[in-house]
């Protein structure tokens, strides 16, 4: 069984453009979705989008199976989980740590592995030929192949093929990557796009700050939402004046 692992970003879509152009074998395109709530994704809202109404139609249309994985569980319900051992016990889990986020292993990585437990499959990952420390780790797994490797594809290549196919998801418009809307690693400007584009998104963090008895109250490096919130609310009244 032939697997592509997709996220919607450009290096694995342009895997899927590869397989489709030198008639690789492909069983599935699996995709795993991380969810904020039972009824929120946590995908950017405009990447999911994309995804489920561009990409996978035309993937269909090219012959290709395409499946959503999902955890039972959601960043909400990792957030109000009670810490039942350590110096923490009785807190809530709260944001994640020092920028490291539950949500890749917990929400994302786990479903994908109970969906392939006990198949006999071959993965294919969309990692690029300028990305060496990654494509060494790939290279230790015995059933893991990159397709961008195979016809030397550079990240700057993969993203004018997605281009030239209408399939380059509009999160390239503001960020570099892509990633939950809830990423305790989001830049400044990511952070901003979000709370001028999302503001309901942006309010449901801000309401997860004020939830008590928090193991951390920061989501990332000593960063407050609420203080991310007043930044953002003096550059608007400085902007005003000008």
């Amino acid at each position: 069984m032939n697997i592509i692992m997709y996220s919607g970003g450009k290096d694995s879509t342009a895997t899927v453009i590869l397989c489709h152009q030198h008639n690789i074998a492909v069983d599935l395109i699996l995709m795993s979705e991380v969810m904020y709530d039972q009824n929120t994704s946590g995908e950017n809202p405009e990447h999911i989008k994309f995804i489920k109404e561009v990409c996978f139609p035309k993937f269909k249309e090219w012959g290709y199976n395409v499946k959503i994985v999902r955890a039972d569980k959601t960043f909400v319900d990792y957030f109000y989980r009670v810490k039942i051992r350590g110096k923490h016990i009785g807190s809530i889990y709260g944001f994640p740590s020092s920028g490291m986020c539950y949500a890749n292993g917990c929400l994302k990585v786990d479903p994908i592995n109970d969906f392939l437990k006990g198949k006999n499959y071959i993965q294919y990952q969309g990692i690029a030929i300028d990305e060496p420390k990654r494509l060494i780790k790939m290279h230790a797994r015995k059933n893991t192949i990159s397709i961008l490797e195979r016809y030397k594809y550079t990240e700057i290549m993969a993203k004018r093929l997605c281009l030239k196919y209408g399939l380059l998801s509009p999160i390239y418009k503001t960020s570099n990557r892509g990633g939950c809307w809830f990423c305790p690693n989001k830049s400044k400007n990511e952070l901003r796009e979000l709370r001028n584009n999302h503001r309901t998104l942006w309010n449901n963090l801000l309401e997860l700050e004020k939830a008590p008895n928090k193991t951390y109250d920061t989501f990332a490096y000593g960063k407050r939402y609420s203080d991310m919130e007043e930044l953002f609310l003096d550059e608007d009244r400085q902007l005003k004046l000008f």
